[in-house]
């Protein structure tokens, strides 16, 4: 039998490419960032259609989108550490991003993971 769905599966589930991403990546993501246990499985994708999506905006605080910011550094330095190669180049490539938009804390959450 497979495991019930819980809300936070249920929504991390649709498709990347919904509308309404832009409405829910702030919850989404704190969700995901706090959540003990293992991830969704798209979650590195969520990760890196929210920094397509957002873009610049992450960065600036006069944006509600720089909300984000610091839950999306945090989820990515998480599937970093327990990803593959592949994942991990993934990560990397969304860190490159965040740091090019100078977005709150994530030098010094990179500082703190080394």
């Amino acid at each position: 039998p497979r495991p019930l769905a819980t809300p936070l599966t249920r929504l991390s589930a649709h498709p990347l490419s919904s509308p309404a991403l832009s409405q829910i990546s702030v919850y989404l993501l704190r969700s995901l960032a706090r959540r003990d246990g293992k991830l969704p499985a798209n979650s590195l994708n969520l990760c890196e259609r929210v920094v397509e999506v957002s873009g610049a905006e992450i960065g600036d605080i006069s944006t509600s989108s720089a909300l984000m910011g610091g839950d999306l550094t945090a989820l990515v330095l998480r599937l970093y550490r327990g990803g593959t190669e592949c994942v991990r180049t993934r990560c990397l490539d969304i860190v490159d991003r965040l740091v090019e938009f100078d977005v709150y804390d994530t030098m010094e959450a990179i500082d703190a993971e080394r």
